[in-house]
């Protein structure tokens, strides 16, 4: 497996509006990870961004929209590749508590809930919170696993 670098900066351009900064950038990260099977991303906000990629491009750019549709297909969370992938769950017990939170852009953007769950479920003895904002006021739910 080949890991490349992105050249994350893209994403504090756009959301600074910085356009003559971060088109050269798209057009070089799509080029970057053109042969490429996977992207898998382990920031929630820089993965949504980047299968946001489409959306930056114009009509009028439409070799450049189509090549950034391609890239967009190809971008994972890690905990999704994992989960689909075959992840081998530590054999150890891990007698602690942990909390998680849904990031998110990995949950509302990217519509990944379940794989990093899934993960954490296949823990040995691992007792975790779940942080729940659905109204805006925080709620907690314990799984003793």
């Amino acid at each position: 497996m080949l890991f490349l670098s992105l050249r994350l900066a893209v994403v504090l351009c756009t959301f600074m509006q910085e356009t003559e900064t971060w088109e050269g950038s798209l057009q070089k990260n799509i080029e970057a990870f053109q042969h490429a099977d996977t992207i898998i991303v382990n920031a929630a906000g820089c993965g949504c961004m980047l299968k946001e990629y489409p959306e930056l491009f114009r009509e009028e750019e439409q070799e450049w929209l189509e090549k950034a549709e391609v890239f967009a297909e190809k971008v994972q969370d890690i905990s999704k590749y994992l989960h689909n992938t075959g992840y081998r769950p530590p054999q150890t017990k891990l007698n602690t508590r942990i909390t998680y939170h849904d990031a998110c852009h990995l949950a509302h953007g990217q519509g990944v809930r379940e794989e990093p769950r899934d993960i954490l479920l296949s823990i040995p003895e691992l007792k975790w919170f779940i942080w729940l904002m659905p109204t805006g006021a925080v709620e907690a739910q314990e799984f003793i696993i």
